[in-house]
């Protein structure tokens, strides 16, 4: 009877380090690829309802303010990406870029 050889220990591994960068880059992506309507809800919620009337989208320093609130939230390296995002759909046009270097808030 011939001996079924498992695979070999390189094929083994790479299948496993494919495996993690796929389970990685789903977990990096955030809620939105695992729960697209809960997304939704929360930019809807941070834009137009109660979430959008505590930054207050028109008036001065709301990307500050954004950052504020969303920072209980948020892990660090995705909070002014999102609140950039949001300020955009809130308002139509992007943060200003130079705010912080020329006009300092007083939040």
């Amino acid at each position: 009877m011939e001996e079924v050889q498992d695979e070999c220990v390189t094929c083994r591994e790479t299948a496993e380090t494919i495996a993690n960068i796929r389970a990685t880059s789903l977990a990096a992506a955030g809620g939105q690829a695992t729960h697209p309507g809960d997304t939704e809800k929360l930019m809807k919620y941070w834009t137009e309802g109660e979430g959008a009337a505590k930054i207050q989208w028109e008036a001065p320093c709301a990307f500050c303010r954004c950052l504020t609130h969303l920072g209980k939230y948020v892990s660090p390296g995705e909070l002014k990406g999102l609140c950039a995002n949001l300020e955009h759909r809130a308002t139509g046009h992007w943060p200003n870029k130079n705010h912080s270097r020329v006009h300092h808030c007083p939040c």
